[in-house]
C-alpha cells in the first residue's frame, strides 16, 4: 500500500515539475523570465496601462523619444480662462472657456499602445512613448469660432549644458459650434465635405504642421466644478509619423477622441482602431489591432518660450494666409485628395522654409508674396473635387505617397 502510495505521489511531483517547467520556458520565451545577466545587459520595462489584457507582449520596450528633456516646474494654479469657466453659469461660455483653457505652457507626454490584436499573429506592436515642451497661442477668439496654435521649443540635455532651443510649428486645433458642414477623411488622402446635425455641439478639427486637414469630429460638452470633458464621435484620420515610418500594413486610423480639461492641464484621450482601407472604394475591408492614446498637458512655469514667441510674430502672417487657403479650399470643394510628396518634396518641408526665412530675417512679410508662394506650392499637392463614384484616379510616380505628414497625434 505504501509502495503504491509513493508511486502515486511521484508520478504527480513529476507532472507538476513538467507543468512548471513547460511555465517557466513560456515565461522565458515572452523576456518574462530571465537570467541576472540578461537582466543586467538589458533592464526589462514593465509594462503599463492595458497590457495585462494579453499575453501577446512585444518583445521589446518602447519607442519614440528617447532623450530626456530638462527639468520644469509644473503650475497647478488656475489660469485666468478656468477661473471665469468656474465663474460662469451659461453653457456655452463654458464650453468656450473649457477650450480656451488648453491654451499656454505645457509639457506634454504622447502614449500609444496596442491593447488587442485581431490578426492571426497575437504580438502586439512595439508602444510609443514621447514628449515635448511647447506653447499654444490662441489664434482666434470669437463667440462661434476658437482656433488654437501648438509650438514646440525644445531643450535638450548635453553633459552639464542645455542645447537649443529648437522651435517647430506643431498641430493646430480649431473648435466651430453648431456648424452646417464638416471635412472629413475618407482613407488614401481623400477629404469628403458633408452637411452635419450638430445642435448644441462643437466641430473639433485638427491640422497637420503645415496647417492641411487631418481630421473632424462633433461632441458635445460636459461640466463639473473641477473638470470640463467634451466627447467626440467616431472619426477616421490618416496615419501618424510615429506609424506610418514604420508600418505599411494598414491605411488610417478609427478612433474617438476625449479631451478632459482641469485646473492643471488638459488630456487627450484616444481609442483607434487601425483599419485597411481599399484603395478603389474608399471602404474599410478590415482591421488589425485596437490601440489606446493618452496625452497630457500639464502646465508649466518659468520656462523659457521667448524663441517661439519670437518665431510665431514673425511667421504668423504668412501662416494665416496658409490658414486662408486651406479654408477657401475647405468652404468651395466637395472632395479633394491631399500628397504627401509631390517630385521628391513634401509639403510641410516647402512651407517650414518659407516660415524659417521669415523667421531668421532673412525675408521680409509681404501678403502678396506670401499668398504667391503658398499657392504656386499646395496647388501642386492636392486635387480638386476627384471622382467619387469609384476612386480610380491614381497619382503619377512623382506623386506616390499619400498624405500622412504629422508630427502629433
Amino acid at each position: 500500500m505504501k509502495t503504491k502510495l509513493l508511486v502515486l505521489l511521484s508520478i504527480v511531483l513529476f507532472a507538476s515539475c513538467a507543468a512548471l517547467m513547460g511555465l517557466i520556458g513560456v515565461l522565458v520565451q515572452r523576456d518574462l523570465i530571465r537570467t541576472p545577466q540578461e537582466v543586467a545587459a538589458k533592464p526589462l520595462t514593465l509594462p503599463t496601462f492595458g497590457r495585462w489584457m494579453t499575453l501577446a507582449e512585444s518583445r521589446t520596450s518602447y519607442r519614440g523619444g528617447t532623450i530626456p528633456g530638462p527639468e520644469v516646474e509644473f503650475d497647478t494654479e488656475q489660469n485666468d480662462f478656468w477661473r471665469q469657466r468656474i465663474a460662469s453659469k451659461d453653457k456655452k461660455q463654458q464650453d468656450r472657456l473649457a477650450i480656451l483653457s488648453m491654451s499656454g505652457a505645457y509639457r506634454s507626454t504622447f502614449e500609444f499602445m496596442e491593447t488587442v490584436s485581431f490578426g492571426g499573429n497575437d504580438l502586439l506592436d512595439t508602444p510609443y512613448r514621447s514628449w515635448g515642451t511647447e506653447y499654444i497661442y490662441v489664434v482666434d477668439n470669437e463667440e462661434n469660432f476658437i482656433s488654437l496654435q501648438h509650438v514646440m521649443v525644445m531643450f535638450f540635455p548635453h553633459g552639464k549644458k542645455l542645447v537649443g532651443p529648437i522651435v517647430m510649428k506643431h498641430w493646430r486645433q480649431e473648435w466651430r459650434y453648431e456648424p452646417d458642414f464638416a471635412t472629413f477623411y475618407k482613407g488614401h488622402g481623400l477629404f469628403e465635405r458633408k452637411p452635419v446635425s450638430a445642435k448644441g455641439k462643437w466641430l473639433q478639427v485638427v491640422f497637420q504642421v503645415d496647417d492641411s486637414p487631418r481630421y473632424a469630429n462633433l461632441g458635445a460638452w460636459e461640466h463639473s466644478p473641477s473638470v470640463s470633458e467634451w466627447s467626440g464621435e467616431r472619426s477616421d484620420r490618416p496615419l501618424p509619423r510615429r506609424e506610418y515610418s514604420v508600418r505599411s500594413d494598414y491605411h488610417m486610423l478609427s478612433g474617438t477622441n476625449r479631451h478632459i480639461v482641469t485646473r492643471a492641464g488638459w488630456t487627450h484621450e484616444q481609442s483607434n482602431l487601425k483599419a485597411v482601407v481599399d484603395s478603389e472604394s474608399n471602404k474599410i475591408t478590415d482591421y488589425l489591432a485596437r490601440e489606446v492614446g493618452v496625452n497630457r498637458y500639464q502646465r508649466i512655469k518659468d520656462f523659457d518660450f521667448s524663441e517661439g514667441d519670437k518665431y510665431w510674430k514673425a511667421s504668423q502672417g504668412f501662416w494665416s494666409d496658409v490658414r486662408d487657403y486651406w479654408q477657401r479650399t475647405l468652404d468651395e470643394n466637395r472632395s479633394f485628395v491631399v500628397y504627401k510628396q509631390v517630385n521628391q518634396k513634401k509639403m510641410y518641408e516647402e512651407l517650414f522654409g518659407y516660415a524659417d526665412k521669415l523667421y531668421r530675417g532673412e525675408l521680409n512679410y509681404s501678403k502678396k508674396d506670401s499668398k504667391s508662394f503658398i499657392k504656386g506650392t499646395v496647388d501642386s499637392f492636392i486635387v480638386l473635387e476627384p471622382k467619387l463614384t469609384k476612386h480610380t484616379w491614381q497619382p503619377s510616380d512623382e506623386t506616390s505617397e499619400v498624405l500622412e505628414a504629422s508630427i502629433a497625434n
